[in-house]
């Protein structure tokens, strides 16, 4: 579970380097008993970005570090601390392929407005551009 732990703090620290978003879903963990270090750990990651291509590069920098860092090699310093696994594997799955979807900039800027608008003199710091569903795909890490 630790390397697993160590892969998903990665995948989040990664993908905000290289202005995208990652976030993770289901963990599971086998036998998954009280007190038990597991020998299997699965989880989804879920990748997003506004650009098709800059979520490739993520895709590829996590697949690369990820067998860095189960092979127990440091990547960004999240192997120079703590107790040392024995090291692990890590299979990769693609649920769901979602490219980018691309808003038309005259509705994005409208929606914004009329934000703006509703918020009055104090929205600025309320209102902010966000990704979403859109280019998003979802792996399943075990």
């Amino acid at each position: 579970m630790l390397t697993a732990a160590k892969l998903i703090l990665h995948s989040h620290n990664k993908a905000t380097e290289m202005g995208c978003l990652a976030s993770t879903g289901i963990l599971t963990l086998k036998p998954g008993s009280t007190n038990t270090v597991p020998g299997f750990v699965q989880f989804s990651l879920d990748i997003r970005s506004k650009e098709d291509a800059l979520l490739m590069k993520l895709e590829t920098a996590l697949k690369e570090e990820f067998a860095k860092i189960a092979s127990g090699e440091d990547v960004g310093g999240l192997n120079t601390l703590g107790t040392k696994g024995r090291g692990c594997t890590v299979d990769w799955q693609l649920d769901t392929d979602s490219p980018a979807t691309k808003f038309n900039e005259d509705c994005i800027k409208c929606v914004e407005q009329s934000a703006k608008d509703m918020l009055g003199t104090n929205a600025s710091p309320q209102v902010q551009r966000m990704t979403s569903g859109a280019g998003h795909d979802r792996y399943m890490i075990s």
